[in-house]
């Protein structure tokens, strides 16, 4: 869809560069039969039927299985809550005066270039890919999907195919060096280590002090040439199954605070002391060896100078902008719009599920 508007605007905008009038109509929504089978949904003067929120419900379903009806619940306030933005973007966008023969005509040559050269059978299955039972539906919803695109565009500033936006999207120097310094960290890739453990609950040797003994005696037996994996097998309390070898790890992954300070400087087959094993809580609960199978070395942050880098950090940028003042502009469009719905589908403001979600609040 994303490729298909984008072609579209582009096409937009090449017709309405033609000849543009000063002050364009607001487009007139193409007037159709549909089903009727009850109002779920009344956003302005455009009503949502059960019908559709329940196809949209089943379409969400597939990506985000309801399994109890607290999860169905909550699945069907999230429905309800796009459906609902995604119709008043839609009515901001045909309120924009764009001239509806110019979106007509954009719609009208796209459709006919994915037409062409179609059977009868490539058409059907078309259609039934772009979720419409007909040409007619699909044309609709092509067209509503395009002026949300508008409304989209001249809030962002991003991509804008009819007149100009007030947004600026220019990333100040300094913006894209703080950007650079808070992310460096993130920017750069870490070590990587496959290691092996050897690990002796306390419980199974009776007391701290025998499972120390006995581990450091392993360690010596290592030393000397014995096979760790062998050791595993007979005495280990984990990953047995693959004689104590662990899958590539990062080391900002490796979550044991004295297993990382370890790794930090050991090179390949560098066996460890005798460590403390504690469970995630922190409580000891026995001891461990660990031997370096494998390490690859990370590479630090690209230098702030480099030319990719900075165009990273400049879509970064403009993505967070663009989040934030979608957000904004999607709220303003709820408090002065006119949404009902029934009593027993229970509509939150987008804001107010936000808020339910910040920690602390």
């Amino acid at each position: 869809m994303l490729q298909l508007l984008t072609t579209l605007t582009l096409a937009l905008g090449a017709l309405s560069a033609q000849a543009a009038p000063q002050d364009p109509p607001a487009a007139e929504e193409e007037v159709v039969w549909q089903d009727f089978d009850g109002v779920a949904l009344i956003v302005n003067d455009r009503i949502v039927t059960f019908r559709e929120l329940d196809a949209l419900l089943r379409d969400a379903r597939q990506e985000a299985p309801a399994t109890t009806a607290e999860e169905t619940s909550a699945l069907l306030a999230q429905v309800a809550e796009n459906t609902i933005t995604k119709q008043l973007q839609t009515q901001a966008g045909r309120e924009l005066g764009i001239p509806p023969e110019a979106v007509a005509q954009t719609v009208e040559r796209y459709l006919s270039d994915e037409r062409r050269d179609k059977t009868a059978q490539e058409t059907e299955s078309w259609l039934s890919n772009e979720g419409a039972g007909d040409l007619g539906q699909l044309r609709r919803q092509v067209t509503s999907e395009l002026y949300r695109t508008f409304w989209v565009q001249g809030e962002t500033g991003r991509g804008v195919s009819w007149g100009r936006s007030y947004r600026d999207r220019y990333v100040r120097p300094g913006q894209l060096h703080e950007a650079y310094v808070v992310n460096e960290t993130l920017l750069s890739d870490p070590n990587t280590y496959r290691l092996q453990f050897l690990v002796l609950p306390t419980a199974a040797w009776g007391d701290p002090d025998t499972a120390r003994e006995a581990l450091q005696d392993f360690r010596t037996q290592i030393e000397g040439g014995a096979d760790m994996g062998a050791l595993v097998d007979e005495f280990g309390a984990a990953l047995r199954e693959t004689r104590g070898i662990t899958d590539w790890l990062t080391e900002p992954g490796i979550n044991d605070e004295a297993v990382r300070a370890f790794v930090e400087g050991a090179s390949e087959g560098a066996l460890s002391p005798v460590l403390e094993f504690r469970t995630p809580g922190g409580e000891a609960e026995g001891f461990q060896l660990v031997r370096v199978v494998a390490r690859i070395e990370g590479q630090g942050a690209p230098s702030f100078q480099d030319a990719q880098l900075q165009t990273r950090l400049e879509d970064l940028i403009q993505s967070r902008w663009d989040e934030a003042r979608l957000t904004t502009a999607s709220d303003r469009l709820w408090k002065t719009g006119y949404i009902r719905g029934p009593s027993r589908l229970q509509i939150m403001p987008p804001w107010v599920r936000r808020s339910q979600l910040t920690p602390g609040r």
